[in-house]
């Protein structure tokens, strides 16, 4: 509207599940690493095959400031920033028992309504655009996660 009303340029970045160093403890990658770890139960919804688009912090990072750097003002532009490659939940849990050297407590609940069972940037504008090219594969990510949860714990 303000670009419309007043010629304001407006660029909006779309992030898709961001995780990494300093994550939200409530957040899913947290939060399943620390009961896994603590040899808690962890509540998965649905049978496990749902996707989200995993992005790892410095590739939203590099996203961010190619952006910035590209000194354009655009018009009004939207532009998403993830991997675009979706992940099954149930593999997300299973990197990170392997990470952790430690079997997952899962206890399967009902698939929440109104949940999507996948999310998936798509990134093609991102990467004509913006030169943008997330490089962490979830494999990596989810172990510099843990190496940071280790580094971390009191």
């Amino acid at each position: 509207t303000y670009n419309h009303l007043y010629g304001i340029p407006i660029t909006a970045l779309r992030f898709f599940t961001v995780y990494g160093p300093g994550q939200r403890p409530d957040m899913a990658i947290h939060k399943f690493t620390k009961l896994i770890d603590e040899g808690k139960e962890i509540r998965l919804y649905g049978d496990g095959k749902s996707k989200r688009d995993y992005t790892y912090v410095s590739d939203i990072v590099e996203g961010v400031m190619s952006v910035l750097n590209l000194n354009k003002d655009f018009d009004f532009q939207i532009f998403n920033l993830g991997n675009s490659e979706p992940i099954p939940l149930s593999h997300l849990v299973s990197l990170i028992e392997i990470k952790l050297d430690k079997p997952a407590k899962i206890k399967y609940l009902p698939e929440q309504l109104g949940e999507p069972s996948i999310t998936c940037a798509d990134i093609s504008k991102s990467r004509r655009l913006l030169n943008y090219q997330p490089v962490v594969k979830i494999e990596e990510g989810i172990e510099r996660f843990v190496e940071w949860y280790r580094d971390e714990k009191p």
